[in-house]
């Protein structure tokens, strides 16, 4: 019953730059994945959400500590078919640019050098 509020809570703290908001294409249902730089914007994130919004939320940690924007040369490359470890994520930012969520530098690496017609940088150059 508390959705919409709680898409424009998310969207206004994403638009702010408190939080990084991904969705996962094609689940059929609407999953957000929060990124932030320290854990302490979570509990920002949940107090701003309450505060202002009356909005509870069930936070569940993942264990991503890293997001690559997955960029191509290659008219309309298609990011699902960028080659993974079995731990990466391949999500969405709010400007529905493909991002890969990785749990370490490791895997990282291992996607640079399986994935030669993609690149794989540090923020989105294509921001709004």
């Amino acid at each position: 019953m508390k959705r919409k509020q709680f898409l424009k809570g998310i969207e206004q703290l994403s638009q702010e730059g408190a939080v990084q908001l991904y969705k996962q294409p094609n689940i059929g249902t609407e999953t957000y994945v929060m990124g932030v730089v320290g854990i302490l914007q979570f509990d920002v994130l949940e107090y701003r959400l309450k505060s202002e919004y009356n909005v509870d939320i069930v936070r569940t940690a993942l264990p991503y500590r890293l997001a690559r924007w997955a960029k191509s040369d290659v008219e309309g490359f298609d990011p699902k078919e960028m080659t993974l470890t079995s731990t990466s994520l391949l999500v969405l930012d709010r400007d529905d640019e493909p991002v890969v969520l990785f749990e370490s530098e490791w895997a990282v690496d291992w996607a640079i050098d399986h994935n030669e017609k993609f690149k794989l940088t540090f923020e989105n150059i294509n921001s709004k």
